[in-house]
């Protein structure tokens, strides 16, 4: 199969080229093949079941049906000669039935592949909301099936998927009606082996492995930048204890977040992969699904880890590409001038609620309905900033252009108030191992200029680094260290002067 290449296609173009399958049954004919049964059907020309078949994985199909995400959510949990069925559907019968939540089984659905019948399980079944693909009708139902390999299924041949509806008939008996929707994958998605090739294509490579192996120096730069981070606070001791190496170092590992890991390797995290992951746990977990993407998967298994030894911050306050944007943007407007605006602690704490509500509001809202959380998930504005790098329809652009402005007076302010993403590493970030983050008993008491300085805001009154906002830029450890910023260390260097009487001893 051609897993790769890609052309732009309408819906009417698919299933003009053969790329859907359809059938359709009217009422009518319904009730004609049903027979006496013991609640008639009406007599109409609508549909008692219009349905789509075809083949996801050429990506001219699935790309164009679902769109990028939805379609790398199908393809990516297949394994070595897998493939994917996509299944469409209006009318007053379901091609999944319902027996399938009871029995595991989608006993309403078969593949039928010469003399080879394939019965689907409930866990090879992903629900899609919605078609992006251009002149696409409104579905009843979507699906998309895994056929596993140990079916023997082969997708370049021809088959045929087979729906059943039953109805009762007056005697108590069962009627039953069978409607077939025939299916062969066009030639133009079959590669044929090169001429004079002497072993054939490794169709049995995982998809995920094609997608390593296409970025290897990205790859490479991405697990430099974890290990880097790593690093640092492996050392950060040595960091902080020198101001203006710990500036220009961040200030210059957070433009290479922005441009290189954000806007070219396209290394931005989302809260919808949180929710996916989570579904995934419930659903049948794969890692396919998650290897498909070999940045991000980097990523999630280095904020995974850091989870585990510092919290939340080892990703939001030097990972994040919108992150490093805010705070370089901020930076240069503070040396431009730009006065600061001061968040009081007591508002500050009720503000920090609306980024976990939004978090729990995405996630619930998942279980109902994947469509309209992707939407609610918009608040997140890592689409329009970095993945599409401001080319987008202008209220999404706004939107990220109000947020960037308001991070002028108020440093971050996105990540303190509005991040979901943030929210939910937050939530586990309560199990992590270690905190090397030192303060002094004075801190809160007789100093609060850490807290003045805190770029989220995340030290409270008495002192204390509240690890659920903590970004771990490390500017309180450097202030701590500096004995031109503590005012406990210039205490201290005072008492020691040449007229102290510790001197005179």
């Amino acid at each position: 199969l051609d897993r790769v290449g890609f052309t732009e296609r309408s819906f009417g173009d698919l299933v003009a080229d053969g790329s859907l399958g359809h059938t359709r049954l009217s009422l009518r004919e319904a009730a004609r093949r049903f027979g006496p049964i013991a609640n008639p059907i009406e007599e109409s020309d609508a549909p008692f079941l219009d349905v789509y078949v075809g083949l996801l994985d050429p990506p001219t199909i699935g790309r164009n049906l679902l769109g990028q995400q939805a379609f790398t959510r199908a393809v990516g949990s297949l394994g070595p000669g897998d493939a994917a069925l996509f299944v469409a559907s209006n009318g007053v019968t379901s091609h999944r039935g319902t027996s399938y939540k009871q029995t595991g089984i989608f006993d309403a659905l078969e593949i039928i592949q010469g003399e080879r019948t394939i019965k689907l399980q409930a866990g090879d079944f992903l629900r899609i909301d919605k078609l992006i693909v251009k002149n696409a009708p409104t579905f009843r139902e979507l699906s998309v099936f895994r056929i596993s390999e140990k079916a023997g299924f082969q997708p370049v041949k021809p088959f045929r998927v087979e729906i059943s509806a039953e109805r009762e008939r007056a005697d108590g008996t069962i009627a039953t009606l069978r409607l077939p929707v025939p299916y062969a994958l066009p030639k133009a998605y079959v590669l044929e082996p090169p001429a004079g090739s002497a072993t054939p294509i490794d169709a049995d490579e995982p998809l995920w492995v094609s997608a390593w192996e296409r970025k290897p120096l990205t790859i490479a730069f991405v697990a430099l930048m974890t290990a880097w981070v790593a690093g640092a606070f492996f050392v950060q001791e040595y960091f902080v204890a020198r101001p203006k190496l710990w500036l220009w170092g961040r200030m210059g590992f957070l433009a290479v977040s922005f441009v290189a890991l954000g806007l070219v390797a396209k290394g931005q995290l989302s809260v919808v992969q949180v929710i996916a992951f989570l579904h995934s746990l419930m659903n049948g977990f794969r890692w396919e699904t998650f290897l498909i993407e070999p940045v991000i998967f980097i990523l999630w298994g280095f904020v995974a880890l850091g989870l585990l030894f510092w919290g939340r911050g080892v990703y939001c306050g030097w990972l994040c590409p919108f992150g490093a944007l805010q705070e370089l943007l901020n930076e240069g407007a503070k040396r431009l001038g730009v006065r600061q605006i001061e968040v009081p602690f007591y508002l500050q704490e009720r503000l920090w609620a609306i980024k976990y509500t939004l978090f729990v509001a995405i996630l619930a809202l998942s279980f109902y309905s994947m469509e309209q959380a992707l939407i609610l998930a918009e608040v997140e504005p890592f689409k329009a900033a970095i993945s599409m790098r401001f080319c987008r329809a202008w209220p999404f652009v706004l939107f990220v252009v109000a947020l960037l402005v308001a991070g002028l007076f108020i440093e971050r302010f996105y990540c303190r108030y509005l991040c979901p993403l943030g929210a939910a590493l937050a939530i586990p970030a309560k199990l992590k191992l270690f905190d090397w983050l030192h303060r002094r008993p004075q801190c809160g008491r007789e100093c609060r200029f850490c807290e003045t300085q805190c770029t989220v805001g995340a030290i409270d009154t008495l002192g204390r680094i509240n690890p659920n906002e903590c970004i771990l830029c490390l500017r309180c450890q450097v202030i701590m260290n500096d004995d031109n910023q503590c005012v406990i260390l210039k205490r201290r260097a005072g008492r020691r002067g040449p007229d102290s009487p510790m001197a005179a001893e």
